[in-house]
């Protein structure tokens, strides 16, 4: 009866010990990879086999774990804001006027003028070009510290046209002008720049309000009608 007891005994501790190995060669002790050797080939799976995240033993089949791949992970992307475009501060969105536009009483085809007058805050800019210059006696170029300087002359030549675009300016457009950031002189004496009407430049060319101070500066008379239109006028020299 002894010899039974102990016979049943010894017979499931060498169970106990058998499972025991069995689990530490199959569970614990992974490598880095999480796998292990099982040279006596105890899984059936050959003499290395893995147990990723504490998964039976298992294989990995063109290097590529079956329980991690069927894991899908999925990424949210931020979302950023879009940047704000950045804004010349110094531009400013001006028209060429649709109405009529007369220089010392002669009309001109201002729709269709390279260098044309246009409106700014509702006061009509003039261009310091030499042809402007000859229709209303004035005469503009930069001063030794590159500062333009207008002189007021006493030749007046209307004879010859304005030069001319192929195409009309649309009115209802607004065109790019930039604000210059500097004075300009008129007959050498400086002429402050205005927040609210300041000297800009259009295709390369200075522009000035027809302010009643600049008008008066530059010997000029403007006028306004609702039904003829704008017109300025050089008057005679003082």
């Amino acid at each position: 009866m002894k010899n039974t007891r102990k016979r049943a005994l010894g017979i499931a501790l060498s169970i106990f010990l058998l499972c025991s190995s069995t689990s530490i060669a199959h569970r614990g002790r992974t490598d880095g990879s999480g796998g292990h050797h099982d040279y006596k080939n105890k899984s059936g799976l050959g003499s290395y086999h893995y147990h990723c995240g504490g998964y039976s033993a298992h294989l990995h089949k063109n290097g590529v774990c079956p329980y991690k791949s069927n894991k899908t992970t999925t990424h949210i992307k931020k979302s950023t804001a879009p940047k704000a475009p950045v804004v010349n501060p110094n531009i400013r969105s001006v028209y060429v006027p649709s109405y009529t536009i007369k220089v010392n009483n002669s009309v001109v085809n201002n729709q269709y003028c390279k260098y044309p007058f246009f409106s700014y805050n509702n006061i009509v800019y003039l261009p310091l070009t030499w042809e402007h210059g000859q229709y209303l006696g004035f005469y503009a170029n930069m001063d030794d510290s590159k500062r333009l300087n207008v002189a007021i002359t006493n030749k007046i030549d209307n004879t010859k046209p304005l030069s001319l675009n192929n195409k009309a300016h649309n009115s209802k457009v607004s065109q790019e002008a930039f604000k210059t950031n500097s004075n300009i002189l008129i007959n050498n004496e400086v002429v402050y720049d205005d927040a609210d009407y300041p000297f800009l430049s259009y295709n390369g060319i200075t522009y000035v309000p027809l302010t009643s101070n600049i008008a008066t500066k530059l010997n000029l008379q403007v006028q306004w009608n609702d039904q003829t239109g704008f017109s300025v006028n050089r008057l005679a020299k003082q």
